[in-house]
C-alpha cells in the first residue's frame, strides 16, 4: 500500500497549507542529505518531499484524499465480506440474487479494452493518438495508472518535467506495487528536476557549466588532431571513404563519446533507461528506428526521425538534443578536414562521419548514465 502523506509529514488530513509546508520544512531542516548522510535520513527526505510534492499542490491534494477515501472504503468492504463469509450458514439464509451485468460491467469492459489498445500504440510511437485516448480513458475512470503513465512519458519527452512528475505520482498511486512508476518519479525528485529548491541548486548550475566545458575542450582537442595529424588513407579503395585515415576514425568515435558523455551528466540528456524504455516497460519504437538507420547513415536516420515527428507532432527533447550535438561533432570535424595537412576530402567526412559519431555518441550517454545516483 502507498505511504500516508499526511502521516510522514506529520499533519492531520484537514491541515491547511501554510501548516504541511512548515511540516516539510522542518523535516528537510532535519535530514536533507546536506544535514545528515544517514540512510535513515536520506529515506525521510525523499520521502517527505515525495508526499509535500503531492499534498502542496492543492489540485493533487483533492485527488489523493479522493482515492485514499475510496481506498479505505475499499479495505472495510473488504473487511465485511470476510466477517460475513466466516460466519456460520443456516438453512433460513435467504438464496443470493444473482448479480446483473449491466452497464456498470459494460463500461469496465471497454475501459479495460482501451487500456490494452493504449499500449499498443503507445509502444508503436503514435504519441498523439496516445494522448487522446488516455485522456479520454481518465476522464471515464480515473483509476487507471497505465493512462497516468503514459501522459507522464508523454509530458517527460516534451521537456515538461513537473507535469510528468505528476502523472508518475498518480500512477504509483493507482498502482502501488508497480515499482516502474514510483522509480520514475522519484528520479525526477531525486535529481532535482520536481523538486522544491534547496541549497544544491548552485551546485547543479556548477555542474552543468563544467560539463559544457570540458565538451568544448574535447571536441576542440579531437579537431586540432584532425587538422594538424598527417597520416595515410585506410581505405583509398572505397570511394565514399577513400581519404579517411585511422586517426580521423578514432577522433569521430571519441568526439562522439565525449558529446553523449558530457550532454549526460549535464542534464541536457534524459536517463538512457528513459529515452529507451517507456513506463509501460517496452522498447521505446523511434529510439530503435533511429539506430538502426544511423548505423547505415547518419543524415538518413536525422531525415526519418524528423519526418516521424513532424508527422506525429511530437518531438523528444532528449532525441533531439543528442542528433544535434552529433550534428555539431561532424561538422567541427569536416571544418578541420579542410584545413589539414592530409589530403582529406571533407565532404565524406560530413556525408559518412555521423554513423561513427552516432555510434560513439551512444556509449557516452550509456556510460555517463551508468554512474548517474538514481
Amino acid at each position: 500500500m502507498a505511504q500516508d502523506h499526511y502521516r510522514v509529514l506529520g499533519v492531520a488530513r484537514n491541515a491547511t497549507p501554510t501548516e504541511i509546508k512548515s511540516a516539510y520544512r522542518k523535516l528537510v531542516l532535519a535530514h536533507h542529505p546536506d544535514k545528515s548522510a544517514s540512510r535513515e535520513s536520506a529515506d525521510i527526505f525523499h520521502r517527505a518531499t515525495e508526499a509535500y510534492e503531492i499534498l502542496g499542490d492543492a489540485e493533487r491534494r483533492r485527488h489523493y484524499d479522493t482515492v485514499s477515501a475510496g481506498e479505505k472504503r475499499r479495505v472495510a468492504q473488504a473487511e465485511n465480506a470476510k466477517a460475513q463469509q466466516a460466519r456460520p450458514q443456516t438453512q433460513t439464509q435467504a438464496k443470493p440474487q444473482p448479480q446483473k451485468a449491466g452497464a456498470a460491467g459494460s463500461k469496465v469492459a471497454t475501459v479495460a479494452a482501451d487500456v490494452t489498445r493504449l499500449t499498443l500504440i503507445f509502444t508503436r510511437g503514435n504519441y498523439v493518438e496516445s494522448e487522446k485516448l488516455a485522456r479520454a480513458i481518465l476522464n471515464r475512470d480515473n483509476r487507471q495508472p497505465i493512462p497516468y503513465a503514459v501522459l507522464g512519458d508523454l509530458a517527460r519527452a516534451k521537456g515538461n518535467l513537473d507535469e510528468a512528475a505528476k502523472m508518475y505520482a498518480y500512477a504509483a498511486q493507482m498502482d502501488p506495487r508497480n515499482p516502474i512508476y514510483q522509480q520514475r518519479h522519484e528520479e525526477l525528485v531525486k535529481t532535482g528536476r520536481a523538486e522544491p529548491k534547496t541549497g544544491k541548486s548552485a551546485v547543479k548550475e556548477d555542474r552543468v557549466i563544467l560539463s559544457a566545458m570540458v565538451g568544448a575542450l574535447l571536441l576542440v582537442s579531437t579537431s586540432l588532431y584532425v587538422w594538424v595529424a598527417s597520416e595515410p588513407a585506410i581505405a583509398p579503395a572505397i570511394s565514399m571513404i577513400s581519404t579517411w585515415t585511422l586517426g580521423l576514425v578514432v577522433m569521430l568515435f571519441l568526439a562522439g563519446v565525449s558529446i553523449g558523455a558530457v550532454m549526460c551528466s549535464g542534464n541536457f540528456l534524459d536517463r538512457f533507461s528513459v529515452s529507451s524504455t517507456n513506463s509501460l516497460g517496452r522498447v521505446s519504437s523511434p529510439i530503435l528506428a533511429l539506430t538502426s538507420v544511423a548505423v547505415v547513415n547518419f543524415w538518413a536516420a536525422v531525415a526519418l526521425y524528423a519526418g516521424i515527428s513532424v508527422a506525429q507532432r511530437s518531438f523528444n527533447v532528449s532525441h533531439l538534443r543528442f542528433v544535434g550535438g552529433i550534428a555539431g561533432v561532424v561538422v567541427m570535424l569536416a571544418i578541420a578536414c579542410a584545413g589539414s595537412n592530409t589530403h582529406y576530402l571533407p565532404m565524406q567526412t560530413l556525408l559518412w562521419g555521423g554513423n561513427i559519431a552516432y555510434l560513439g555518441g551512444l556509449c557516452g550517454w550509456m556510460i555517463a548514465d551508468s554512474f548517474k545516483r538514481v
